[in-house]
């Protein structure tokens, strides 16, 4: 069985990694010194795609799915039959059933990454849980995929939108204890309390969790940058207002990360 992989940043080499241990793989990227195949190699030789390719933040906040959508009507144009898309991009909900609707000759399913881009590859090697959204039919086939490579992980099937929402909710509640830590971190240092003393005790109640406490951050910096979390919290916030609501707290996560993640001349550190 031969996997195609779409995409060769953090996400898509992570997969590669993993994956030519026990499959052939062919790779497709625009940058042709990252990949070993071309887009019309991968969609006529791989039954099952991953698609790993960015989803950025518009300056509305919004997230931007215009690549996915290019290369998927890229690949439904060169299918002969059809193919498996397994999604590892992070959309909004309904994403995934509005691209199946779409492109009837792709079987598209939702399959949400979890990984740190300075550790993806580790991360991506050493998962425990390994979420499936999409049709059940679809998605019973990767789960063999995946069940060759990771013998000893829980794979959760569900629904697409169950999955694309996970995604969000881990990444912007990871987000909000980021600025709750800041802000304690703050107060703690007024009154000159031992912060770190402090959230050492904190982390003895099982229901608080143990990450994302350090203050500044593994980068140096307080509050949240990076590839993910802002670009995700505000996508969230978006999707808020299509359904004509305000994600009031999320709101003021986002506007307490401009608050502290600046540098000296006061401009934003991604």
């Amino acid at each position: 069985m031969k996997i195609g992989i779409i995409g060769q940043g953090f996400v898509g080499n992570a997969v590669y990694q993993k994956f030519i241990e026990k499959y052939k793989v062919l790779t497709y990227d625009i940058d042709k010194s990252r990949c070993n195949s071309t887009l019309e190699e991968v969609v006529g030789q791989c039954d099952y795609i991953f698609i790993c390719l960015p989803t950025p933040m518009l300056p509305s906040g919004a997230c931007d799915t215009s690549v996915i959508r290019k290369v998927l009507h890229q690949v439904s144009s060169l299918v002969e039959g059809k193919r498996t898309i397994i999604l590892k991009s992070t959309v909004p909900p309904i994403t995934t059933a509005e691209l199946n609707a779409i492109y009837s000759n792709l079987d598209i399913c939702f399959n949400p990454e979890f990984l740190t881009a300075r550790n993806a590859v580790e991360d991506f090697k050493n998962q425990e849980v390994i979420i499936l959204g999409g049709e059940p039919s679809v998605i019973s086939g990767v789960g063999k995929i995946y069940e060759v490579l990771f013998p000893d992980a829980e794979i959760i099937y569900t629904d697409a939108r169950v999955a694309e929402m996970c995604k969000y909710v881990i990444n912007a509640f990871l987000s909000t204890k980021v600025a709750f830590a800041n802000e304690i971190k703050e107060f703690c240092d007024t009154r000159g309390i031992d912060y770190k003393k402090v959230i050492d005790l904190v982390k003895l109640d099982d229901r608080i969790g143990v990450s994302h406490w350090d203050v500044p951050g593994y980068d140096g910096f307080p509050g949240f940058g990076g590839t993910c979390f802002p670009k995700d919290i505000n996508a969230l916030i978006c999707e808020f207002k299509r359904i004509q609501k305000r994600a009031i707290i999320l709101e003021a996560v986002w506007n307490k990360n401009l608050a502290i993640r600046q540098d000296e001349r006061g401009n934003f550190i991604p």
